[in-house]
């Protein structure tokens, strides 16, 4: 299964980067299966032409990105996303013996509507366009971005299970999944005009590198935008860690809002605003966990500590200078 290097889209990236992305194409192209061993590191490195060194960090990277398990002796294997295991990575609850606590989810409720004619505005979505969204979950966003009769649109997300989901449910010949790493994402330079981000960011531990790959997708006078919960600052953390679950299990990270302005900042994006749109999502989330058997869960703190400005949901707008 040899692999040039010259075929690699990230030709300006750190070379372990590109093959980090080489890497995920082929796990997205089923060529190793879940819990399926990877070739060795010399094997690797002889078939993509680099040294076994850059191999070895860019597999500690993916082991990182949890796409990858390394075992002692044994090599290295491609993560199944649907196990158990893989699952309880997100949820460090334990029981008060130590043993993990058992939980199972169910699909509530989902909706979906056309964008506010301030949200227009921002997102400029039209005729013609290429978009791209990264975390797409179950695919209801990008779906619904069809709305407003792209050319293409296509949907990113680290997990193998829900980008199979979103290919058996969605079946528009403009709208396409992939697996990929927002931090790495598997495209060309210059492969669309505009990135969407709807409540993922808070999952990404790599926000520097999430911008600096959005802005290299991006072509000229694309345009960007983010919509999540971010932290008031650094010093949030802690009181959000203490009263949300999500954030002391890990599966919210804590990002402070202006270090993702500067983040895209750095990256190179410019125009860059946070508009808080909080006012159209707490009070609304909150009516309706009361009415479900969480009324009385750890997911009522949100209110209080959006009170307290430690917290907030943000709308975030950037733009790649068209020069």
């Amino acid at each position: 299964m040899a692999v040039a290097m010259k075929s690699c889209a990230l030709a300006r990236e750190p070379l372990y980067v590109q093959v980090c992305e080489l890497l995920i194409r082929q796990i997205a192209d089923g060529a190793w299966k879940p819990n399926a061993a990877l070739p060795n590191e010399m094997e690797l490195a002889r078939e993509m032409g680099v040294s076994a060194g850059t191999v070895r960090k860019a597999l500690e990277k993916l082991e990182t990105d949890r796409l990858v398990v390394r075992r002692q002796g044994r090599g290295t294997f491609v993560v199944d996303q649907a196990a158990p295991e893989a699952a309880s990575r997100f949820d460090r609850l334990r029981r008060s013996d130590g043993e993990p606590l058992t939980w199972s989810s169910r699909l509530l409720d989902h909706g979906g509507g056309e964008p506010t004619p301030s949200e227009q505005r921002m997102l400029q979505i039209g005729p013609g366009d290429r978009v791209l969204e990264v975390g797409c979950g179950r695919g209801l966003g990008a779906s619904s971005v069809l709305r407003r009769d792209p050319a293409r649109v296509c949907g990113i997300d680290l997990m193998p299970e829900q980008v199979a989901r979103s290919r058996e449910a969605n079946t528009d010949p403009r709208l396409t999944f992939e697996q990929g790493s927002a931090a790495a994402i598997p495209f060309r330079d210059g492969s669309f005009n505009r990135l969407l981000s709807v409540e993922a960011a808070q999952h990404f531990e790599d926000i520097p590198g999430f911008a600096r790959e959005s802005h290299r997708v991006l072509e000229p006078g694309g345009r960007f935008a983010l919509a999540t919960f971010f932290a008031a600052d650094e010093h949030a953390a802690p009181e959000l860690a203490r009263l949300l679950d999500s954030f002391a299990t890990g599966l919210d990270l804590a990002h402070p809002i202006g270090g993702v302005q500067e983040g895209l900042r750095a990256a190179g994006f410019t125009d860059i605003a946070a508009t808080s749109i909080g006012e159209h999502v707490w009070r609304h989330f909150d009516r309706w966990l009361a009415q479900t058997e969480y009324r009385d869960s750890w997911g009522r703190s949100w209110i209080p500590l959006v009170e307290r400005g430690l917290v907030d949901y943000y709308l975030l707008t950037a733009c790649k200078s068209a020069v």
